[in-house]
């Protein structure tokens, strides 16, 4: 073999998956897609899924079964810079594969509306990253959870979880509950944010890489 040529066998495999809950995907995505620099060998799908956690899901559970060494979950209504593989492939590099690297975006509704997706636990609540803190930012930081509509991690970290990994949780309302087949719920946390918390439990390093910033889709009607 010689110097110029490359042992595919001996490069990182990816797995690239869009979870579709809806028939829709934007422009911009289209074109972040095709202008995406990823030098590895690699494959992507769109997976369909009624629930956007269940989609999440599938993607992970393929990427393990397929044997992918990484895996790289972007959502079909937002814009990805170029370079974005290539950013959060440094941050696994330089933090290890127990590294879950993203990068961030405002969010569009919700408790956090307006705000950043990169969260920090504070003494009493769940608090975004200020937008300033992002904007100023350079070299990549270390957060509590974060919104994983584009993120990139070795799926070696995703079994040491069980499945699913990604699930809103709901707390049972007794004051509420009719029989025992009426059980009344409520909303407690979504499935972004209890996905940090466990990955977090399991030695996870949660990493955001301020410069790439994801923006949404807007989408308007005629």
């Amino acid at each position: 073999m010689s110097d110029e040529q490359v042992d595919l066998d001996q490069l990182p495999k990816i797995y690239i998956g869009t979870p579709w809950p809806v028939p829709f995907i934007s422009s911009g995505y289209c074109q972040s897609l095709r202008n995406m620099l990823v030098p590895f060998p690699h494959v992507y799908e769109l997976v369909r899924s009624r629930f956007l956690g269940d989609a999440r899901n599938a993607i992970i559970s393929q990427a393990i079964t397929g044997g992918f060494d990484y895996v790289m979950q972007i959502d079909a209504d937002q814009y990805f810079p170029p370079e974005f593989f290539l950013r959060l492939w440094e941050v696994i590099k330089s933090y290890g594969d127990d590294a879950i690297a993203t990068g961030w975006s405002v969010c569009k509704a919700g408790k956090f509306q307006g705000q950043s997706s990169v969260y920090r636990v504070g003494t009493d609540d769940i608090v975004s990253v200020p937008l300033t803190e992002l904007q100023h930012t350079r070299e990549p930081f270390e957060v509590d959870a974060f919104g994983t509509c584009g993120f990139l991690a070795a799926t070696s970290f995703f079994k040491k979880l069980n499945p699913p990994w990604f699930a809103d949780i709901n707390i049972i309302r007794e004051d509420l509950r009719m029989d025992e087949f009426y059980i009344a719920t409520e909303f407690a946390m979504g499935q972004d944010i209890s996905f940090g918390i466990r990955a977090k439990e399991a030695g996870g390093k949660l990493i955001v890489a301020p410069g790439m910033r994801m923006p949404h889709e807007e989408i308007s009607t005629l």
